[in-house]
């Protein structure tokens, strides 16, 4: 899958009539052209021309993923779906995975017949083969094997000046440490998993990157 890159999410939301439509009605266009300041509404975001939706769990915490257009929904899908996060795991699994990077209407629904779809994800699932055991090809067999890698943003800006959160997990234990970055420069994410993973842990057998969802 190519990267969802900044211009990519910029052109696919201009040419869908629902974002644009919530675009106009809460962000509406200035007299010098502009669109009105994004931090005064409480339910969106609109930064560098991308819209996110705030989404606030049941714990009261608060997550704002990007929303995702039509056109791109079923790249997205393709892509957790087959990465080491949403491995044939069924749809429930997924649909948690998406919930806090990514938005649309009626996405659990999507996600659901998406895998229903998939002869794996059918064969996989316990209750039609519950001799089954869910693996994943060359998944870790001890602590620190494997750690994979995300980084997701941006976000609105933190009062310390965060935009991004890096996420490392141990792909055996599923313990999980992240960290918010001011930047996703290469520099800045290397430093980061030296000092927050590797001086602590020690070096893992491998690192997976996964998507970078922001040029």
């Amino acid at each position: 899958m190519t990267a969802l890159t900044e211009e990519i999410f910029q052109r696919a939301q201009a040419s869908d009539r629902i974002v644009q439509g919530i675009t106009d009605r809460e962000f509406p266009l200035r007299r010098d052209g502009k669109r009105q300041n994004t931090h005064d509404n409480e339910n969106y975001r609109l930064l560098d021309g991308i819209l996110f939706k705030k989404i606030t769990k049941p714990t009261g915490q608060e997550y704002w993923p990007v929303w995702v257009p039509e056109l791109l929904r079923q790249e997205v899908l393709e892509y957790y779906h087959g990465n080491r996060r949403g491995m044939h795991t069924g749809s429930r699994k997924l649909y948690l995975t998406l919930q806090e990077i990514v938005y649309w209407p009626g996405m659990a629904e999507t996600v659901k017949q998406h895998c229903a779809k998939c002869p794996q994800c059918v064969y996989e699932s316990p209750v039609n083969n519950p001799k089954v055991v869910l693996c994943r090809e060359h998944s870790a067999e001890e602590p620190n094997e494997i750690v994979n890698i995300d980084i997701v943003g941006p976000y609105p800006r933190s009062a310390r000046g965060n935009k991004y959160v890096l996420t490392m997990e141990c792909d055996f234990s599923k313990y999980v440490v992240t960290v918010p970055l001011k930047t996703k420069e290469a520099e800045a994410i290397a430093r980061t998993v030296s000092e927050r993973w590797i001086s602590p842990f020690g070096p893992p057998a491998t690192r997976v990157p996964t998507l970078i969802r922001r040029r």
